[in-house]
């Protein structure tokens, strides 16, 4: 989900070409959930082995890793979540009530025969397990990649890594990694196109609407973000127009502060002091084949010609 700051987003495009021997970092619980979203059967059933466990994270997981690696000489470095923060629970567990209605109308139209609308319904019911983490995991060190822990969310680790000089980028569909201070996010980062990679530096935005990254952060909490639903009929532009005004949050008029989550404070700490860490490693090495074909193909049912014939191109 995230902010919405497209209406007065600064962005440009690059190809992939010049992203060549790059470290980027990519918030894997984003990845994984679009993964098990879309590789699914017509009627929206997930890919599974043989003995019923979910595979489609793994076969999105390794296919575009290795195009990235291999074609691109792209060099992705996955974040996995650590504690979530209290002020989001509230938000997981409605997300978790559409999930349950979205499961129930799944069956629903599969019993129906209703392939177009089982589909629909299935991309939102999609759930990470504690398994698929862990296999993932597995995955990416067999690929050769490492991996990291965070210690609360992973987009704002993602986020804060990006001000290391060894690392260019974080992607992610979400705006609200600007929020957690990317210093460059890249947006729609697929392996079918090797251009219009949107590509959004926040230094730029920020210096082309005359704001700090503080006054970014009550922009996003005033059209609302993962953390809260913002104000209702309030949009990018106007946010950005009334913090322009009024400089911060505290100083908007009353009808605007009365309509907003009174945690206002709470959220703004959130994005500009999240909870991150420096122990990670940036060590690549070349993939483990014969340990990936025994845990996709012996393991997972994977095709064992075609795991070869990707992991030898």
């Amino acid at each position: 989900m995230g902010v919405n700051l497209r209406p007065i987003i600064v962005k440009n495009s690059i190809d992939m070409e010049n992203l060549k021997n790059r470290i980027i970092t990519i918030d894997a619980s984003n990845i994984i959930h679009q993964f098990l979203s879309t590789i699914r059967q017509p009627n929206g059933t997930p890919l599974t082995d043989s003995e019923g466990n979910i595979t489609s994270h793994l076969v999105g997981l390794f296919y575009r890793t290795l195009r990235l690696l291999k074609d691109f000489s792209i060099k992705p470095v996955y974040v996995f979540d650590g504690e979530m923060p209290d002020v989001k629970f509230d938000i997981v567990e409605k997300r978790k009530i559409r999930r349950e209605k979205a499961a129930e109308k799944w069956i629903e139209m599969k019993k129906k025969k209703s392939n177009e609308e089982a589909f629909r319904e299935a991309v939102k019911s999609a759930v990470i397990s504690p398994q698929m983490i862990q296999d993932s995991k597995k995955l990416l060190s067999l690929l050769g990649l490492p991996t990291v822990q965070a210690l609360g969310e992973a987009e704002a680790q993602c986020a804060y890594m990006t001000k290391n000089a060894k690392i260019f980028a974080m992607n992610s569909r979400d705006y609200d990694s600007l929020l957690f201070g990317a210093k460059i996010l890249l947006r729609y980062l697929t392996i079918s196109s090797k251009t219009n990679v949107e590509i959004i530096k926040l230094d730029e935005f920020l210096k082309h609407h005359k704001i700090t990254h503080e006054q970014l952060v009550d922009i996003g909490i005033l059209i609302g973000t993962d953390y809260n639903d913002g104000i209702f009929g309030v949009g990018p532009k106007t946010s950005l127009k009334l913090i322009k005004q009024y400089e911060r949050i505290e100083n908007i008029p009353t009808k605007y502060l009365d309509a907003l989550d009174e945690n206002f404070l709470e959220i703004r700490n959130l994005f500009l002091n999240p909870v991150v860490t420096d122990e990670y490693s940036l060590r690549f090495s070349e993939p483990d084949k014969s340990g990936l074909i025994n845990f996709l193909c012996e393991e997972g049912g994977f095709p064992k010609e075609r795991v070869v014939n990707n992991l030898e191109k």
